[in-house]
């Protein structure tokens, strides 16, 4: 069930839709642009200055920052995929060294019997 009856509910989106109308009247103005501008770009100075601030604080106690970290796992993919394809190389070399082997055996037994006659 509903909290409100049917005459709040209305109200309540009436004055709803009076807000959104007075916000978008603002918003949609200069000074309004201006300030919300001024107020993000305040906003990403500060975030900058505290990544610059946990970067020497990481640095200070001799741990890697983020770049770092990142570079490490880029290089550790890197090398995943290096190994990967190593092994695949390693286990189709097996395969041919064991396919060698049997052709060898093949062959020992037909000189053996050759020598035999």
């Amino acid at each position: 069930m509903h909290p409100f009856d049917e005459d709040s509910a209305a109200l309540c989106k009436k004055i709803e839709e009076e807000l959104n109308s007075t916000y978008r009247c603002v918003a949609g103005t200069v000074p309004f642009m201006t300030l919300a501008g001024a107020a993000l770009e305040a906003h990403l100075d500060q975030v900058e200055r505290g990544r610059e601030l946990c970067k020497s604080m990481l640095e200070s106690l001799g741990l890697p920052c983020r770049d770092e970290v990142a570079a490490i796992a880029k290089r550790l993919i890197k090398n995943e995929a290096r190994l990967d394809q190593l092994e695949e190389d390693l286990y189709g070399t097996v395969l041919e060294l064991m396919q060698s082997r049997a052709k060898l055996s093949q062959l020992s037994a037909e000189l053996a019997d050759l020598a035999n006659r």
